[in-house]
């Protein structure tokens, strides 16, 4: 991220990287840059929107890499986005950290849940 605009009760305010060559705007953002802290990235992962997004992508990269399976858990249409989302809700302590949540870890789950055929292949 190069510029970020931020809306103040006097006027926008654009915040510019140091990294286009020009001093920050904000001089402590020389001595402490931005830095998301833990317990924000925890929160964004936990997030609807987050999880929303998350069950798109995996959704596009299951039609494109196997679309057999993406229009069995599909059928009824819309059914594979709501699959997704519910494995995506499964908690950590179960299923692992969402951000670091794969396809294959989601059609292993479909394959025991018996949405999907098994295949002797590996995921």
């Amino acid at each position: 991220v190069h510029e970020v605009m931020l809306d103040t009760d006097t006027q926008p305010l654009c915040l510019i990287s140091p990294a286009r060559d020009r001093p920050p705007l904000i001089p402590e953002l020389k001595v402490h840059p931005f830095t998301l802290g833990e317990h924000l990235q925890t929160a964004w992962a936990n997030s609807e929107i987050c999880i929303q997004l998350m069950a798109e992508n995996l959704a596009c990269e299951l039609w494109e890499n196997q679309p057999d399976n993406a229009l069995a858990l599909d059928t009824p249409v819309g059914q594979l986005h709501e699959r997704l989302v519910g494995w995506l809700h499964i908690s950590p302590i179960l299923a692992g950290n969402v951000s670091t949540r794969t396809l294959a870890q989601f059609t292993d789950y479909a394959q025991q849940l018996g949405w999907i055929p098994l295949t002797t292949e590996p995921s």
